[in-house]
């Protein structure tokens, strides 16, 4: 792999429910999303569907095991500031 070439380590996260899972509750359902718009039916958070996925895989890039074989046990809770 061309990375490992330039001593550059390469991580994959699994991408499993990071659409409909809430980044700030860990609530996950198909409910949540709605087309482009996230709403979590349990706690009220509201984001963009797609910002809101990728949320999701930063928090298990920074938090859990890495490797797209992984799916992962528990969501644990992160809060993500607001870019205005």
């Amino acid at each position: 792999m061309a990375c490992e070439l330039n001593r550059v380590k390469f991580r994959t996260v699994a991408p499993f429910y990071t659409s409909t899972t809430c980044p700030k509750c860990g609530y996950s359902d198909r409910m949540n999303r709605n087309l482009e718009i996230f709403r979590c039916l349990k706690c009220s958070h509201e984001d963009n569907a797609d910002l809101n996925a990728s949320l999701n895989i930063l928090l298990r890039f920074i938090t859990g095991p890495y490797g797209a074989c992984c799916k992962p046990d528990e969501v644990m809770e992160f809060n993500f500031g607001k870019i205005s």
